[in-house]
């Protein structure tokens, strides 16, 4: 990792605590929700932490382990137009998810000649019925009884049957499976970004109760593990 990445172990922007989400969403206009079906306005709701068990930055991977507070991180170095299989539960709770990787060149004095970003987070659930959520830094696309396109600067909540989204204007998209699965995206946007910054995704579990013990994937694997 390079050395203006944040520190493995934290969350982007912060020093020591976890960052803790703004869970208030705002109804769009009438048109949007006449589209849409359910589109409907949320109490406020307290903020809340999310677990450090997350893929984030270049990408900077972490696993947390609560039983014994241990954290692990580690990194993956993919390639530009890489897919990474972030959660793979299919056979179970029908829940797949994957991350597209972005390229940017890299910083002048890094050791590294690139850097890769999430670009998309795409989340598939197959049970009932296939449903599917892609999430860029700008849009989000929600495909369950119908096809919708959300943008992220406005703050909404949709739900769909299996799927539902929350966007919080211009800083994260929860998505929930089932009630008992969720991810947290968080949305890194560069107003004026340098050539070696790209707009990108920060990708964290939320609630992994729905998923099953036999779960895969670079996060997904660590979620059952009991060290």
């Amino acid at each position: 990792a390079d050395e203006s990445a944040p520190p493995l172990n934290e969350l982007p922007g912060n020093t020591e605590k976890p960052q803790k989400l703004d869970g208030n969403v705002r109804r769009q206009s009438s048109s949007q929700s006449n589209k849409i079906g359910k589109v409907e306005r949320k109490p406020a709701k307290k903020s809340f932490t999310i677990s450090k068990t997350s893929a984030d930055g270049d990408p900077h991977f972490v696993v947390e382990f609560p039983l014994s507070k241990l954290t692990v991180c580690f990194n993956i170095n993919g390639e530009p137009g890489h897919v990474l299989r972030l959660v793979s539960d299919h056979k179970y709770s029908g829940v797949t998810v994957n991350g597209k990787l972005i390229g940017a060149s890299a910083p002048p004095g890094s050791h590294k000649q690139q850097r890769t970003y999430f670009s998309t987070i795409t989340i598939v659930a197959d049970h009932p019925k296939r449903s599917y959520i892609e999430v860029t830094p700008t849009k989000v696309i929600l495909d369950g009884r119908d096809r919708i396109v959300l943008p992220c600067h406005s703050s909404v909540t949709v739900d769909s049957g299996v799927l539902s989204v929350a966007i919080v204007q211009n800083s994260n998209v929860t998505v929930t499976v089932g009630g008992n699965i969720s991810f947290i995206i968080l949305l890194h946007q560069y107003k004026n970004p340098a050539p070696y910054q790209r707009n990108h995704l920060g990708f964290y579990i939320g609630n992994s109760k729905g998923l099953s013990r036999n779960c895969h994937g670079l996060l997904g694997q660590f979620l059952s593990e009991e060290v």
